[in-house]
């Protein structure tokens, strides 16, 4: 877990890619449950436009997290980096993503680099 999460270069085998994105969800998830819960008791209201941009602005970290380690995990895999904007469409985004933590990557080197299995 020395990497970077923010990073595309490379490849990512499936345990890291489970451990990285569950990661990501549990940090990015307990800050908002924790910032959507100051901004209602600092304004006294859970009806409000403020509780929605607080969302919002842990949500969008979360997604670009998961979407850079999907990226990396889809290069293991041998395919772009590109793939990952099927995460736009609902019901293919959990397809998407169960294919992900199953598929086994490429054995040896790829054209995005060397396995990460081998190198550990």
């Amino acid at each position: 877990m020395k990497e970077n999460i923010f990073v595309t270069e490379g490849r990512l085998n499936r345990l890291k890619y489970f451990k990285y994105t569950l990661l990501v969800s549990l940090i990015f998830g307990v800050l908002d449950v924790v910032l959507v819960w100051l901004t209602s008791k600092i304004i006294g209201s859970t009806d409000s436009f403020l509780l929605l941009i607080m969302h919002f602005m842990t949500m969008l970290p979360m997604m670009f997290g998961n979407m850079m380690v999907s990226v990396r995990r889809c290069h293991d895999l041998n395919l772009s980096g590109g793939f990952v904007l099927l995460t736009i469409v609902p019901l293919v985004c959990v397809l998407f993503w169960i294919y992900l933590l199953l598929a086994k990557g490429t054995v040896g080197w790829n054209k995005y680099g060397a396995d990460p299995l081998m190198l550990e």
